[in-house]
């Protein structure tokens, strides 16, 4: 009779355990750049959305990574082709991204090597920033046509 009353609490015990637990999706690595500094990320929602973002090394080292949202594939294309295509009117000049997270970019060229600086707010209020080469941009286009 003992055995069984352990065997009934060790299946309660054990089923309610199981009930816990959840499955969560995880964000796919499509292409990355720069040693893995700059990443295009894929993240498919339990609801089956898909969005992709871009996880850039912060110039702030304390800081580790940023990630900047770009959307669904249409609007990650988009905003990576417009940012692709674009030409600054002045040296220093912001341009807003229009996407989901409202970041700001301004264009640099430092010894031939033309890339975007990307400004987003973490948490704590401080300012975040990340460099994206315009190369990086070239590749994380192919991938995404590709997919």
């Amino acid at each position: 009779m003992r055995k069984l009353a352990i065997i009934i609490a060790l299946v309660a015990v054990c089923s309610t355990a199981a009930a816990q637990i959840t499955v969560k999706r995880l964000p796919v690595d499509i292409a990355k750049a720069m040693s893995g500094r700059e990443t295009l990320t894929r993240y498919v929602s339990e609801a089956n959305d898909t969005t992709y973002s871009l996880v850039l090394y912060t110039y702030n080292q304390f800081a580790g990574y940023m990630t900047v949202t770009l959307g669904d594939r249409s609007q990650a294309t988009a905003i990576l082709r417009s940012m692709y295509d674009y030409t600054p009117a002045s040296k220093d000049e912001v341009i807003e991204l229009n996407n989901p997270g409202n970041n700001r970019a301004y264009y640099k060229s430092d010894l031939g090597y033309k890339q975007y600086v990307i400004f987003g707010d973490d948490d704590a209020g401080s300012r975040l920033g990340g460099y994206l080469g315009i190369k990086s941009i070239k590749k994380f286009l192919a991938a995404l046509a590709e997919e």
